[in-house]
């Protein structure tokens, strides 16, 4: 896969432009890769994140399109779906300043690769283990069908094992496929985080959601209330300041 030239973003659609070349990853992978994860740490400079979301601003049918498939979503961030095609997404997560940046441990139905555009995100994997010191309550979660809503099962208690945590900060890339137990954590004095990620087509039908008993607060709802163009253009508008202030502090 060819990373973006200068030539390509130049002129016209930059999110065009992107959105054509993850249809060229995906004309010959099924599957997100630490390649597409490298290339979007390449791809999405700051001048490339503001010219995208500068670009949805300026088009209400553009707007209005991602805003019915964006939601504040129950892991605490704000999920962004800038693009949808072909069963891959490309998704802006946003933690804005003094928000909890702590999730409930789950795996995915599809592979991804991301790359953090600004702050720092702290993760942390785990394996199923019965001696394992870390447990509580699964869940199976049946995403969205059609018009049915999405759903969680209660499974009963589960044990699991750290296999420790490790912090990515800007332009670092990965890719996680399915099935690996994660989770985002919170750390002190925790500024603005956000994250560029590209979901790959869905692989399976269900995946893991599981709430540890130390974590008993955080809320592990799926039901995904979509933002109205008005709130998610607010939202962008806050996250831009947010961003030009992480980006160049002297200059906000």
């Amino acid at each position: 896969m060819l990373a973006l030239t200068n030539n390509s973003v130049s002129h016209g659609s930059k999110l065009s432009a992107v959105i054509a070349e993850i249809n060229r990853y995906y004309s010959v992978n099924v599957d997100a890769g630490q390649e597409l994860g490298d290339w979007m740490a390449q791809s999405f400079c700051p001048q490339t994140v503001y010219a995208i979301i500068n670009e949805v601003l300026a088009n209400p049918q553009l707007l209005a399109q991602i805003a019915a498939r964006s939601y504040h979503h129950g892991n605490g961030f704000l999920k962004v779906v800038l693009a949808s095609q072909h069963g891959w997404k490309l998704r802006l997560h946003i933690w804005f300043p003094n928000t909890p940046c702590e999730e409930n441990i789950h795996d995915h139905r599809w592979g991804f690769a991301s790359t953090v555009l600004c702050g720092q995100l702290l993760s942390e994997t785990f394996v199923d283990d019965v001696k394992g010191d870390i447990t509580g309550t699964e869940y199976l979660y049946h995403a969205r069908q059609h018009d049915d809503d999405s759903q969680k099962h209660s499974q009963g208690r589960f044990c699991l094992r750290s296999l420790g945590q490790q912090y990515r900060s800007i332009g670092e890339a990965y890719f996680l496929p399915t099935s690996v137990l994660h989770r985002i954590c919170d750390y002190p004095h925790k500024g603005l985080v956000a994250t560029m990620m590209c979901s790959a087509p869905t692989q399976q039908g269900t995946n893991r959601l599981l709430v540890s008993d130390d974590r008993q607060g955080i809320d592990p709802n799926v039901q995904q209330i979509p933002l109205s163009s008005h709130e998610l253009a607010c939202l962008l508008g806050q996250f831009l300041c947010a961003y030009a202030s992480a980006q160049w502090p002297l200059a906000a």
